[in-house]
């Protein structure tokens, strides 16, 4: 599940992005991820919680509730563990996170994940 983040952050790079983030669902999954890339690559990673203030770093791996209120240049929506359903809290969640790129939204799920752009028009998004 690596590869495509990785690819994700080589076009941060090709278009001089400063800031990226890969936001996840919770804390809980944003850990996992953090631990993944670590031992994948060799990028300054900064998991960031609500008790820390964020640092640039090639990538700052958040949870949703703690991206209320910044901005990047690119984001990388992950979601592999908990689906983001129609629920008022996980509307609120998404569209956080969602709102947070000021140049580039990719999004990185297992299927079923999004159950709401399932009900989007293909033609609003790019499934690779």
């Amino acid at each position: 599940m690596t590869g495509p983040i990785l690819q994700e952050l080589d076009i941060a790079r090709e278009h001089h992005r400063r800031t990226v983030a890969a936001i996840g669902r919770s804390q809980a999954e944003c850990e996992r991820l953090h631990d993944l890339l670590r031992k994948e690559t060799d990028l300054s990673l900064q998991l960031l919680t609500e008790e820390e203030t964020f640092q640039e770093s090639n990538l700052v791996i958040l949870p949703s509730h703690v991206a209320k209120g910044l901005e990047f240049d690119q984001v990388i929506l992950v979601n592999l563990e908990e689906p983001y359903t129609e629920d008022e809290l996980d509307l609120k969640l998404l569209y956080v996170a969602m709102t947070r790129p000021l140049h580039r939204l990719a999004l990185f799920a297992r299927e079923g994940m999004f159950p709401l752009l399932e009900k989007l028009d293909d033609r609003c998004y790019q499934r690779i």
